[in-house]
């Protein structure tokens, strides 16, 4: 009967796990070489991309080196590939011969990918036959000792066409699984920050604000570890329906599996002699001369029956048992988990019954441990045990409320206004987000009452940073500079036009005027920069 298409592809992923399971650690090393570089190489483009104003300056650089490390990748994969064929067929293999194949089959293939890959994606019908395709011209024909790659892509189309429901499945299977797989990884990315905080009590940016870690370079950071985490597995996968397709004409599965008999017979034949070897022994014996009966039948039968209805030998008799039932396997796990259970339980009440005799031999004179020992066991040893377990846990809750006590009780407005007065503003090191924006602002206020401008302006321009953070059009953070704020804030703020931007240069002008250079700070200044926050304000609003 033919296994159907889901059940085979499963059926693959499973054997694809465990080929991947015997590669040894060179295989593995050619396959990192290969991938990593790629990969991180593309992570920090887009990066890059989406950070840099100024990336579209040396794009084309990067277009270069990638396209050069994607060939790359290609030819690594294809030598893993070879690899996964001969530890499958235990055959040997020219590692040399085998990088030489995949220099010429994968130029071409390599470069044609590009373009197919993408466009079957958007079509979506013949997706899983270019995958199997390009998956299949991975692997070379005779297991990379051919270098033609006209033969290669004859080779992996006749590959695809191979039980094509079966790969349609697989590819479905591979996606549910890393889409799976990066969900978990991307609630893994937001619990690791949050566990920190709870075990070891340290707070910074990224439990202050975890959202800030959802960003194009996290998503597609944890996008290329979910194909990283599954790409061997299809690898191995596709190189075994590679390996069917051609032992339907070479039987090639059947070589292996008479090679796996060979390899086990002469295990097998030791066995089969050390459990028959005895037998024949026996066999060999002269058989045992029968005794001459000193008791008759009728006696026998006699003395049976009086032996079971004698009352006084019913305690000798044998139990009668009653075949049990057959069981499903759920209710013979239930069973077995009730009298695990219940042997923990006797166990535990034999260790407390015999504690309790060794404290009544040890507090109690002898004659009266004699007496006690001829007597049953009491409710009043229950009742002690229950009394010592109720002190025990009245014990832990005493010393939980004592060290509840003993720690301070934080209030949140008492460490605001103290936190606010062990800020130095003198420091460059301050962060914005280390306050409220109204802290900030009243801050600001307060120096500017008592004349020290050049702080208040230093409060003022931590105030406009906190409120542009909190509508993420900037990302604060220890070693950024004005004028990378100004970057961000141009490529986030497009939407509330030049001028909203224009007034934000001129806010960090006057700043680093007055901070860094010797311009001197006064009120008219200081009401000019507030100005222009309020009016920032008013836009965001």
């Amino acid at each position: 009967m033919k296994e159907p298409a889901f059940s085979s592809a499963v059926r693959l992923m499973e054997d694809a796990l465990a080929l991947a399971k015997r590669m040894d650690a060179g295989a593995w090393a050619i396959y990192l070489c290969g991938i990593v570089p790629f990969f991180s190489l593309l992570l920090f483009a887009l990066t890059d991309v989406v950070q840099n104003p100024f990336a579209f300056d040396h794009l084309v650089t990067f277009g270069f080196v990638l396209a050069v490390l994607f060939y790359w990748m290609h030819i690594c994969q294809s030598v893993f590939c070879a690899l996964l064929y001969a530890v499958l067929t235990e055959s040997s293999l020219d590692i040399r011969n085998s990088w030489i194949a995949a220099f010429r089959s994968q130029t071409p293939v390599a470069g044609a990918k590009l373009f197919a890959w993408p466009a079957a994606l958007v079509l979506l019908v013949p997706f899983s036959f270019v995958t199997s395709f390009f998956q299949h011209s991975l692997l070379a024909p005779d297991a990379g000792r051919s270098g033609q790659w006209r033969k290669t892509l004859m080779t992996a189309r006749a590959d695809a066409y191979y039980r094509p429901m079966v790969a349609l499945w697989f590819v479905a299977i591979v996606f549910l699984l890393r889409t799976i797989l990066w969900v978990n990884l991307l609630t893994l990315l937001f619990v690791l920050p949050q566990l920190w905080k709870v075990f070891t009590g340290l707070e910074g940016n990224i439990t202050r604000a975890p959202q800030v870690l959802f960003n194009p370079t996290s998503i597609a950071a944890l996008s290329i570890l979910a194909y990283i985490g599954l790409d061997p597995i299809v690898k191995a996968a596709f190189v075994l329906r590679r390996f069917a397709r051609v032992s339907e004409k070479s039987g090639d599965d059947l070589r292996l599996r008479l090679a796996w008999v060979r390899k086990n017979m002469a295990a097998a034949i030791l066995l089969a002699l050390v459990f028959i070897a005895p037998d024949r022994a026996k066999a060999q014996q002269p058989p045992a001369q029968p005794r001459q009966a000193t008791v008759t039948p009728d006696q026998m039968q006699h003395a049976i029956h009086s032996v079971f209805r004698d009352p006084a030998n019913v305690w000798n008799l044998p139990a009668v048992q009653h075949k049990n039932q057959k069981k499903d396997a759920f209710t013979a796990f239930m069973d077995s988990v009730a009298n695990t259970i219940d042997r923990i339980w006797d166990a535990i009440l034999t260790s407390i019954s015999n504690a309790m005799e060794w404290l009544r031999h040890v507090f109690s004179n002898a004659d009266q441990s004699a007496k006690e020992k001829s007597k049953p066991v009491s409710t009043r040893d229950a009742t002690v045990v229950l009394a010592c377990f109720a002190a025990l846990l009245l014990g832990g809750m005493v010393f939980a409320a004592l060290q509840r006590r003993r720690q301070p009780k934080i209030q949140l407005t008492a460490a605001v206004n103290t936190i606010a007065n062990k800020i130095d503003l003198s420091n460059d090191d301050a962060d914005p987000l280390d306050q409220p924006v109204k802290e900030w602002r009243s801050l600001a206020q307060q120096y500017r009452a008592s004349g020290e401008f050049r702080l208040a302006l230093r409060a003022l321009y931590l105030e406009t940073l906190a409120t542009l953070a909190e509508h993420k059009l900037v990302s604060p953070a220890r070693g950024k500079t004005n004028a990378d704020y100004a970057r961000e804030l141009q490529r986030r703020g497009k939407r509330f036009g030049a001028e909203f931007v224009s007034v934000f240069l001129a806010n960090t002008e006057i700043f680093e005027r007055s901070w860094y250079g010797d311009h001197p700070a006064n009120d008219q200044l200081v009401d000019t920069f507030d100005r222009n926050v309020t009016a920032l304000r008013k836009q965001l609003s």
